[in-house]
Order: structure tokens, then sequence, then C-alpha cells
């Protein structure tokens, strides 16, 4: 009876967290790429665009395509996405809570490495997975949900439970069961040839291209690794739930910043605070979630209309806006984003989404920089409009120096650049 009433009181965490991650998503002073990258793909995929072949995506579409059933039901717009990520964020504090960890430390992690997107997502299932790794269905299934939100990531989770498991044979056909649906899609979409170009060969790009170190937080990413790697040994490698933590690690892979890394590590910080009194680190952590919320929020940036919120930090008062306005005044609508921003852009202009809407480095499949040189001189055969932005170290370079060898320069507002094939 007392078990049933704190299971809950636990429950009472989810909307609790929800509303706290909502209120410090709404008013988050910082906007970063990834949030509108991730967006944009719900966003196409409720408006029935086909990943991979309508739009380019280099992950497997697991975490947009649940994003995008929720905007289906209660709105396509960036509000609901916000919802489902706040939502996703009280889930990994529940959790984390059940799985009988330090959960408050798990919310200061977690408001550390905002934005909340498919990492996290990929935390959660990890989160479920070893609430239920004793159930070989379960735990098969989840791993492949693992698969279907970034394919790099579950493939290691996938050798773990198949060579440190039992009963693999029940694992390996309940994982089977969503990955096997996912390839019958990608046949039926007639999309299965621009996957394996965009989401597999293009890896090869992204990892040789798109290596990028802090040393501070790949020191720390070491340390932690080595501590992991301690517990293996200890354990003599029959504890799965450190295996599945260390696979876990690859989400930092190779962009080794404050962001990818703090999403992989949180769970190892129960491992490290678990000898630490409760009652000072919960007070620590209290103090620390408070200044920092603080420190995220900033009022000035909360627009008179919830339609802006996407604008945060793209300037006051909401430059982008202006330059939307500048876009839809020119002659032809036959415009080229090459910006860390193109579906920003291409989403508030309503214009279709294209195979190269996100131009960086390892995001335009095999010999990228070549495909995406010749859809621009094609497209450019007609009269066309480049956007052009560096404002993004992935923006591929290649592309850049060709837009600026072989068209005209007409136009300059901040940090972009606006081209004609006009002589």
């Amino acid at each position: 009876m007392f078990m049933k009433i704190r299971e809950k009181k636990n429950l009472l965490i989810i909307p609790l967290f929800t509303i706290i991650f909502l209120l410090v998503n709404m008013f988050r002073n910082k906007l970063f790429s990834d949030e509108l990258w991730n967006f944009s793909f719900s966003f196409n995929l409720v408006n029935g665009y086909v990943p991979y072949k309508d739009f380019n995506m280099i992950i497997t579409p697991l975490y947009p395509l649940v994003c995008a059933v929720i905007m289906k039901i209660f709105g396509n717009n960036y509000l609901t996405y916000m919802v489902v990520n706040s939502l996703i964020g009280s889930l990994i504090v529940y959790y984390s809570m059940i799985n009988k960890e330090k959960f408050l430390v798990v919310v200061f992690i977690i408001l550390f490495s905002f934005p909340i997107t498919y990492n996290a997502f990929i935390l959660l299932l990890y989160y479920i997975l070893i609430k239920y790794d004793d159930n070989d269905k379960l735990s098969g299934l989840i791993v492949g949900l693992i698969f279907l939100t970034k394919q790099s990531v579950g493939f290691l989770f996938f050798l773990v439970m198949i060579i440190f498991s039992k009963n693999r044979l029940k694992r390996l056909l309940y994982f089977l069961i969503p990955v096997v649906i996912f390839v019958l899609h990608l046949i039926l979409t007639d999309s299965l040839k621009d996957f394996i170009d965009l989401a597999i060969l293009g890896l090869f790009d992204f990892g040789s291209k798109n290596v990028t170190i802090k040393p501070i937080f790949l020191i720390l990413y070491l340390v932690l690794m080595i501590f992991l790697i301690y517990l293996c040994f200890k354990s003599k490698f029959k504890d799965k739930k450190i295996l599945y933590l260390i696979v876990l690690q690859s989400i930092a892979v190779p962009i080794f910043d404050m962001y990818h890394i703090l999403i992989a590590t949180v769970p190892i910080w129960n491992y490290v605070f678990k000898k630490v009194n409760s009652l000072l680190l919960n007070a620590f952590t209290i103090t620390v979630i408070i200044v920092y919320s603080i420190y995220l929020i900033d009022f000035n940036n909360v627009p008179n209309s919830s339609k802006y919120y996407k604008y945060r930090n793209l300037g006051t008062p909401y430059p982008y806006v202006s330059m939307l306005k500048y876009l839809k005044e020119q002659e032809t609508d036959n415009l080229i984003f090459i910006t860390s921003r193109s579906t920003f852009f291409k989403t508030e202009l309503e214009l279709k989404p294209e195979r190269f809407d996100i131009p960086l480095n390892g995001n335009l499949g095999y010999n990228g920089s070549e495909k995406f040189i010749k859809y621009i001189d094609k497209k450019c055969v007609d009269e066309c409009f480049i956007i052009l932005s560096d404002d993004n170290w992935q923006i591929d370079e290649k592309t850049i120096e060709h837009v600026e060898n072989n068209y005209t320069l007409v136009n300059k507002a901040g940090s972009f650049y606006f081209y004609t094939n006009k002589k």
C-alpha cells in the first residue's frame, strides 16, 4: 500500500517538471541550431514530406516522428514542439528517480545541457532499458527504438545486448520488429537509397570533418570514461548497466562540447555522487538550479505573440522578421539558402523542403560538397537568389567558395551575404 502511494507521488514528477522545463524553455535567452533543425524535421513530417527523400536528415527518424505525432494532434508549431521536449526531460527525471538515482543532479545537468532533442530522447530510452532489462522482449524492443533514434548509438547498444545477454534470439527478434518496419517504410517510400547516402555513407564525412574538441570537456569526458572502465573491470563485465552506460557515451562523438558530453554522462554522476551527503548535495543542486535558471531566462526576449518564441536570441527586435520581409520582396522565389538557419527561413516562408536544407559537412551525403554545388548551379540556370552565411563552423566551405567565385554579390546584412546569377 505504501509503495503504491509512493509510486503515485513519483508520477507527480512528470507534470511538475514538464511545466518547469517548459517555462525555462519558453523564456530561455538562447536558441540553438539543433532546435531549429529538429523542429523542421517534425514540421515536415506533419506536412507529409518523406525524410531522406524530400529533406536531408542524418539520423533515424523515431524522435522527430514522436514529436510530429503530437504536433499533428495539438498543433504543428514551435510551442507544441517545446512541450514535447519538456515532457521528455520530465520523463528522464522520473525514470532516473525510479532507478534510484539522485534526480536533482539529473535535473541540474539537463538544464545545463539544454536544448532537449534526440540525444535526450536516447537518454530516456536508456533509463527505460535499465528499468526493464530483465525482460527479454521489452529490452530487445527498446534497443530497437534506440537504433531508430540514432543508428550509430543504437548499433553499439545492439552489440552489448547480443554479446552479454543469455536469451539472445528472443532479444534479437524483438529488436528487429521496429527495424524491419522502418526498412519496409524506406522501401515503400522509395527512400532507402537516400537513407543509405545521408545516414550511413554521409556519416564518414560527418565524422572526419566535424570533430570539435573543447579541452576542458574532453578531459572531463576521458576521466569519466576511465571511471566507467574501472567499474566495468570491477564487475568483471557482468554489470550490463555499466556496459550500456559506456556505449551511451558515443552520443558525445565526435563533438566534444558541453551539450553532448553532459547529456551522455548524466547517469555517471549517480555513481560519482553516490556517497555524497544527500542533504548537502540537494541543497547545493537546488541553489545552482535556481541561479542557472534565472541566468537562462531573459524576459526581454519574450515577444508579444507566442508565434515569435522561435526568434529568441536571433536579435532584438527580431531582425530575422525583417530578413523574411526582405526575402519576400525579391523578384524570384527561387531561393537557395547556405546557412545553418535555412530550415527556419524555409519554414517561415512556407517553401518546400529540399535535400540540401542543412548545408553542413556530413549532412549532404557521400561527396556532399560536389552534390550541393551541382544542385546550386542547376537551380541557377534560371534566375536565382542565394542567401549565404558562415554562421556555423560546420557550413561546407567548398560550397561557400564556389558561390563567392561564380555568383554576383548584391547585398549584405549582418553576417548574411546575398548573391544572384545576374551579371
